[in-house]
């Protein structure tokens, strides 16, 4: 993983960017890139961080979870063994202990509803429970009647302001006052006619505006299908179908799932054939023209999340496109996330999608898998797309090194040449050896530039040799190389990773060669330091330090500059792994990066602090 870099362009002395980002940044232009070929189009930049929740992680189990966030902020968690409370760190289960009064009855859950006064119904395996939120006890309610066609004794799916709605024993809509508890049967459905999708019954819907209770009917195999409308003021029960959109005779309408809109007063189903809108005031079914190409017949789930999130959006899991989201205002297609690979960990075997009020999304899966938490965030690294002569392929990769230039620019060396990126108008201009009079060789790499006296530093990867460059006319002159004995030495390849400005120029380390400096005043590239070890890091401090991580090695070696010569002193970050060094020139002290851990040291003779 690399690290979140923010690239600030700034008016300085010496300009100069870090190797390390540069795989990273070209990942984004990559990306750029491709995803205008896909047929799902992408407008708006993925901005969730994906934290998946398992059993290792304290859930009691990773598959068929729906989850609700509480009042207080926890999140429920229901599953096949046990009921979850998260509260962002830990786990709490409850299971069922006939011993104790107050617990919950039944230990497979399918559905979860707060009711006004926030207290949680639970449908079990052994008929309802209530949790009461300020007690932290359960009331449990059995079915009076138990039928081995349903999907659970007693399934809550809707609340208003005094009543929970329910389906029981697979066929009866009952209701249960939150006050006094009392319970009425609505309605009884046909079990023989209505084909009721059992697996959706926890999405049923109550709409107050047609006082009606809406159910998804149509089963795999079954031919036709669509929406069960239970009138509750004479306790009519109308079949809703739509048209098959593949004009297939006795063509299964079976359904994935269904949310409510209650700003556009309609249904939305993910079908077989695609998502569906419903529109309540008329009782009609609509295709989504942007999703037309999801109507493929060639998706083999029973179940699949949909939510609309808080922008109205809906989140929807299909098979062969993984979450994505369908915004009805702008009538446009995306997947949730960017990154194919993230999207295909975070979509595969969706079956639920919840969308908390603090923005955040939730996925559960079908299989054992475990909870994905999607946490929006604001990036540290801007991506910026941008237009390029030449495509961004796999002959342009990797990016060697780059480097800040005048006018906000950014050098970045690919292995056909040399790329100018201007930032503002998001362009990219190629370069090759013949722009670059004097040099004599490809792969032109940057290594920094001196905005002030208008000087560049070049490399070139096949050749191993270094220029000095005019910025203006890029005119390049070759530089010697010389070692400690100032005899010349060629074929001298820098660790990009390691340049660094230091005073009038930059300095570098050749692995298992030394340190090396380049100054503006001289067209002599002068080892100043041997190193013959094989060095895995190094770091430059206030223009005074040297730090080099040594591989495999019992410690490191620091270095300070006296007199214009560098000595080798021992330091207390020398018998650390670090991984990278920051000097605070403010507090004159030093942070260290290591393995999970961060390292303070203010002065030499003080301990190192341990975070």
């Amino acid at each position: 993983m690399f690290p979140a870099i923010k690239i600030i362009l700034t008016k300085q002395k010496l300009s100069f960017l870090k190797g390390y980002n540069l795989l990273f940044f070209l990942t984004v232009l990559v990306y750029q890139s491709s995803i205008a070929q896909l047929t799902i189009r992408s407008k708006q930049k993925d901005k969730y961080r994906a934290v998946l929740w398992s059993s290792a992680d304290g859930l009691s189990l990773g598959k068929k979870n729906i989850m609700l966030k509480d009042v207080n902020g926890f999140l429920w968690i229901i599953s096949p063994m046990g009921l979850n409370r998260f509260d962002g760190s830990n786990f709490k289960i409850y299971s069922t202990d006939k011993n104790t009064p107050g617990t919950i009855d039944g230990f497979y859950s399918f559905s979860l509803v707060e009711d006004s006064l926030n207290n949680i119904w639970i449908g079990t395996n052994k008929g309802l429970s209530r949790y009461d939120i300020k007690k932290d006890t359960f009331k449990n309610f059995s079915s009076a009647v138990l039928s081995a066609n349903s999907a659970g004794a007693i399934i809550p799916f809707w609340a208003t302001r005094d009543e929970l709605y329910c389906m029981e024993a697979g066929n009866q809509v009952t209701v249960y006052n939150i006050h006094s508890f009392e319970k009425k049967i609505l309605a009884t459905l046909d079990k023989n006619n209505s084909a009721i999708n059992k697996i959706t019954i926890p999405q049923s819907i109550y709409d107050a505006g047609s006082n009606s209770i809406w159910i998804l009917a149509g089963e795999y195999g079954v031919p036709g299908g669509g929406l069960i409308q239970v009138v509750l003021s004479d306790k009519k029960i109308i079949y809703h179908e739509w048209a098959c959109y593949k004009k297939i005779p006795g063509h299964a309408h079976y359904s994935y799932g269904m949310c409510y809109d209650p700003n556009r007063k309609s249904i939305w189903i993910n079908s077989i054939e695609g998502l569906l809108e419903f529109t309540l005031h008329d009782k009609q079914f609509h295709a989504i023209a942007a999703c037309n190409e999801l109507m493929d017949l060639n998706n083999f789930e029973m179940i699949a999340g949909i939510e609309l999130d808080w922008q109205g959006r809906v989140l929807l899991y299909r098979y062969t496109k993984g979450i994505i989201i369908y915004d009805p205002i702008a009538q446009t297609v995306q997947p949730l996330i960017s990154d194919p690979d993230l999207q295909n960990q975070v979509s595969d075997e969706n079956m639920s999608i919840y969308c908390d009020r603090d923005g955040m999304i939730w996925c559960g899966y079908l299989p054992v898998k475990g909870i994905y938490q999607l946490i929006p965030f604001s990036s540290s690294v801007s991506r910026l797309p941008f237009h390029t002569d030449q495509p961004i392929n796999k002959s342009t990769i990797p990016v060697k090194h780059m480097a800040q230039a005048d006018h906000g620019h950014i050098w970045l060396s690919t292995m056909d040449g040399l790329n100018i990126f201007d930032p503002l108008n998001s362009s990219l201009k190629h370069l090759n050896q013949p722009d670059f009079p004097g040099v004599k060789g490809e792969n032109i790499i940057p290594l920094g530039t001196d905005s002030i006296h208008q000087k560049a530093w070049l490399h070139t990867g096949n050749s191993g040799t270094f220029y000095e460059m005019d910025i203006l006319s890029r005119m390049c002159r070759r530089m010697t190389v010389k070692g400690m004995n100032h005899k010349e030495i060629i074929n001298i390849y820098p660790n990009y990773n390691t340049i660094s400005p230091y005073k009038k120029g930059l300095v570098f380390l050749v692995d298992k060669t030394g340190i090396f400096t380049i100054n503006r005043d001289s067209a002599v590239v002068q080892q100043v330091l041997e190193i013959p070890y094989h060095v895995t890091n190094m770091a430059v401090a206030a223009q005074k330090r040297i730090f080099l991580r040594l591989h495999f090695a019992n410690t490191n070696l620091s270095y300070y500059e006296t007199n214009g010569k560098w000595v080798q002193t021992a330091t207390a970050l020398d018998s650390i792994e670090w991984s990278c060094i920051f000097y605070d020139t403010n507090s004159e002290s030093y942070w260290a990066g290591g393995l999970k851990r961060l390292y303070h040291k203010t002065k030499w003779r003080s301990p190192v602090t341990v975070y």
